[in-house]
């Protein structure tokens, strides 16, 4: 065998006896694969984030008062805090129509 020969064979068979076939295509591959996962965990991160902290409550929010009681500033604090304790079912319905009532009366 000539090492023209051997040239020839070497470019036929590609790198490492013929396991390098895929090239460019498994590199872009695998560059669209790592860029896919590095999108998914800032996306989970983001969503995480958000739904620890909404909209709105930052850090410029002024901490809570001791015994867990927040200080109702208008009446639609109010009404959106009668909506949570009926959803949670401190309250019944017909206790929370009366306050509801109340509030807007």
């Amino acid at each position: 065998m000539t090492l023209v020969d051997a040239a020839i064979l070497g470019q036929q068979m590609g790198r490492f006896g013929g396991h390098h076939r895929a090239g460019w295509v498994a590199v872009v591959f695998l560059v669209l694969l790592v860029a896919l996962v590095v999108t998914a965990i800032v996306a989970l991160i983001v969503w995480m984030s958000r739904t620890r902290h909404p909209a709105g409550a930052g850090a410029s929010a002024p901490p809570a008062p001791p015994g867990g009681v927040e200080p109702v500033g208008t009446a639609v604090d109010a009404r959106r805090i009668l909506d949570e304790r009926l959803a949670r079912g401190e309250i019944d319905p017909t206790e929370y129509r009366t306050r509801r009532e109340a509030l807007e009366g």
